[in-house]
């Protein structure tokens, strides 16, 4: 018994002294908060980037990867590193051959090109059946890394839950970010909500992973449209910048470079990013009159979606930060006006329009179809 308890003794470590508030203050308070993706996530902290399977999120985490091993950002308004970093893309979704098929296009000239990732872009998995965490935890040990971005945590579950063991490998990847100072973005799979923009209860009973990150935001689209919306829900590290009266807006498209990801319009990082869209269906429907069902039809996208689009102008955005391509959005304006009892029939079909688009049931159907 006394070998027993000798041995436990020796195995525990020594407490070291404890530090006091105003030394943390003294060490910390010429250190500035490094940002990677503007406010949504900065150097060690644990961000979580959330939203329905097939929105975005693998290609805007592999464009942000990409982006921070060049040391440049993705956008010039968004602050980003300047110095480039190793990032470690854990892809437990794609296979080989599925990644390459993303990232490779065929040229103009039909050569087929594939995009030149960064030399410090490092791109692997776990064996098939291994311990995720314990994998990352031993490329962590072994290799200079600054960033790790795993892709997707909804794919460790075991159940049809599996929130305990996601939480098991989030909990592993917070130790590694306090322990090595590690900068890690984790992707979580949720669930349809139905509204315009998606929340934190889409994660259901993975919500309560949320709770365990430095910083959360979210991805979310428009139905029929390429528009993307980012917008955060939680930060430790200040106030949330990119919320949802000022959300991030960018489109999905491939790049002359070959690169798949989100294009984002130049906007000031001040004012809401709007997107050409926006301002089209605005000048669309208040200078050029159109009903929303003429407009629907003009710009090939449903009225729900085009009534939702015209709902997310503000007055105080200002339309001269946004480059329109006035050729594809030109309209041909017709000779002589319009019959007073044609403009108030469209009236009225819009009024009614309005009526239905407030019982949330009915968003995805046409009401006008009738007629």
């Amino acid at each position: 018994m006394s070998n027993v308890v000798a041995n436990l003794t020796t195995d525990v470590t020594a407490p070291k002294p404890l530090r006091k508030a105003s030394d943390v203050l003294k060490a910390l308070k010429d250190e500035k908060r490094e940002l990677l993706f503007d406010e949504l996530w900065a150097k060690g902290e644990l961000a979580i980037l959330f939203g329905e399977p097939g929105i975005g999120k693998s290609l805007l985490a592999m464009q942000l990867a990409d982006a921070l091993t060049r040391g440049r950002p993705i956008v010039e308004f968004l602050k980003m590193p300047e110095r480039p970093l190793k990032v470690l893309y854990v892809d437990l979704v794609l296979n080989d051959a599925q990644f390459c098929g993303r990232y490779t296009r065929e040229a103009g000239d039909g050569e087929i090109r594939t995009y030149e990732f960064s030399e410090e872009l490092m791109y692997d998995r776990p064996p098939e059946g291994a311990d995720v965490a314990e994998w990352i935890r031993n490329a962590v040990e072994a290799n200079p890394l600054d960033i790790v971005i795993v892709d997707d945590l909804s794919v460790v579950s075991l159940t049809d839950d599996g929130t305990r063991e996601r939480l098991h490998l989030l909990l592993e990847l917070r130790r590694l970010s306090r322990v090595h100072g590690l900068s890690v973005l984790v992707l979580v799979d949720s669930w349809p909500s139905g509204y315009e923009l998606t929340t934190e209860a889409t994660l259901r009973r993975g919500r309560v992973l949320c709770n365990y990150a430095d910083s959360v935001f979210t991805i979310d689209g428009l139905d029929e449209t390429d528009l993307r919306m980012i917008v955060q829900t939680r930060s430790s590290g200040g106030d949330r910048f990119w919320t949802e009266n000022n959300r991030l807006y960018g489109r999905v498209s491939q790049m002359a470079s070959g690169l798949l990801g989100l294009v984002f319009p130049n906007c000031d990082p001040k004012k809401n990013g709007l997107p050409d869209q926006i301002l089209r269906i605005k000048e669309l429907r208040d200078e050029n009159k159109m009903t929303f069902r003429d407009i629907a039809e003009y710009l090939e996208l449903s009225k729900s979606a085009v009534h939702r689009l015209y709902s997310m102008w503000k007055p105080d955005m200002d339309e001269d930060e946004v480059e329109e391509d006035e050729v594809a959005y030109q309209v041909e304006e017709e000779e002589g006006e319009e019959d007073e009892d044609e403009v108030d029939e469209d009236e009225d079909e819009d009024d009614e329009y309005d009526d239905d688009l407030e019982n949330e049931d009915d968003l995805e159907e046409d009401p006008d179809d009738s007629s």
